[in-house]
């Protein structure tokens, strides 16, 4: 029991770290295993970010750190939780995108084996509720608030009015992390502005240079926007 504490704690100060950039420097954590998904595809903007904080947590703890590139697509990411349950490590930080229809059932199969799961990024509040005791946390922001801010901002800071017209060009499909894009269009919906929702496909979720047509080709067709 002492053993899977001393884990639960290294997992959350290894979260902290990576994500808020805290130092610790200590090297205490130099037994335990983790898997960490950074998200994206190896070197994008984001992910590379998140992957640069790990690797601080990393170094400070002196834990053993595996890490998953998903190129932000939710099926690889669970396909990837299935292969890296079976490696057995002591913790895994995952990214929530796939939501908990998708990973509840495979995050039980790994709590069972007395592996330690939390998340970043995006929130898994099904599994973060039934395994909080034992570990599960999130290290981000609340993305439907996040994205309201968003948009409550970009009214002030563009003077938008009712009427105008605003393109939301984000992940809606997609549960949980699509709350963000949610978030955005409710804002500018409720100031009353005409809102196009575009959603971003495979190709440029993995790089977004590839969203350059679909990006002019809408700004284009769309003067008023």
């Amino acid at each position: 029991m002492k053993l899977r504490a001393k884990f639960i704690v290294v997992l959350v100060i290894f979260l902290v770290i990576a994500v808020l950039g805290v130092s610790a420097q200590t090297k205490w954590a130099s037994g335990v295993r983790i898997v960490f998904f950074p998200g994206g595809p190896q070197g994008g903007v984001f992910a590379v970010n998140v992957y640069n904080g790990a690797k601080q947590a990393e170094y400070d703890l002196g834990c053993k750190v595996n890490y998953v590139w998903s190129d932000w697509d939710p099926q690889k990411m669970i396909q990837q939780f299935r292969e890296v349950v079976a490696t057995r490590p002591d913790g895994i930080a995952v990214m929530g995108h796939p939501g908990d229809e998708a990973f509840d059932a495979l995050i039980d199969d790994a709590v069972s084996k007395g592996i330690i799961v939390t998340s970043q990024n995006t929130q898994l509040p099904k599994a973060q509720a039934k395994y909080l005791t034992q570990g599960f946390g999130y290290v981000g922001a609340d993305l439907y608030q996040a994205g309201h801010d968003l948009g409550m901002e970009a009214i002030k800071r563009f003077n938008l009015k009712r009427g105008d017209r605003a393109m939301v060009w984000g992940l809606l499909s997609q549960p949980t992390r699509g709350l963000r894009t949610k978030g955005v269009t409710d804002a500018l919906k409720e100031s009353g502005l005409t809102v196009d929702n575009l959603e971003i496909d495979a190709a440029t979720n993995k790089d977004p240079v590839a969203g350059t047509p679909t990006f002019a080709g809408y700004v284009s067709s769309h003067p008023d926007v």
